[in-house]
Formats: structure tokens, sequence, C-alpha cells
């Protein structure tokens, strides 16, 4: 896995899942592709794309990956699917990052 000094900020933390459980759809086509995909195996054949101390800090590339399947799957702008990312629970959940991570 690719280290990044930022990777703290892309996690969900107990108290974020419980609050996740509470209030996402018990069914999704979203939930659905993140429970069919091998997201590992997609990671790592990303990783190899990026560098982990040449350039600036990077945002993981699974997120930059999923942001884009999330402007394809829901026909978004890249405005649109940012301003999502931010205030959409289901696609905070979907990049398993957290509730408050900014």
């Amino acid at each position: 896995m690719l280290t990044h000094d930022r990777d703290f900020l892309y996690r969900i933390t107990e108290q974020d899942a419980a609050i996740y459980e509470r209030v996402l759809p018990q069914e999704s086509k979203l939930l659905d592709v993140l429970d069919a995909v091998d997201w590992s195996g997609l990671e790592a054949k990303l990783e190899k794309f990026y560098h982990p101390r040449l350039g600036q800090p990077s945002y993981p590339p699974l997120i930059m990956f999923k942001i884009e399947f999330l402007r394809y799957f829901y026909n978004l702008s890249d405005r649109q699917v940012i301003e999502r990312c931010w205030t959409d629970l289901l696609f905070r959940y979907f990049l398993q990052i957290g509730i408050r991570t900014s």
C-alpha cells in the first residue's frame, strides 16, 4: 500500500461507521458496486503510477479513481461531483472517508 502522510485523513472511524450504519440506505446501486469490486487489487495497480516522495503530496489514487467513477456513474460535472463528495454521506462512504474529513 502506498504510504501517504495524509492517509490518516482517509479512514472511517468507529464513530463514523456507527453514523453511516444509521443513516445510509440498506440498498443502493453504489453500495452494490462497493461490495462487488476488488478495490485492494485496483489500488495496487493504481499505486504503480504514483511515487510516495516525488512531486506534490497527492490524494490516495483509489479515492481519485472513485471520484471519477462517481462522476461518470451519476453523470455529474467535475464541480458537481466534488460538491457531492463534500455533502453526500453515501458518496463519502463509497470513498471510505470519514464524515468530518476536510
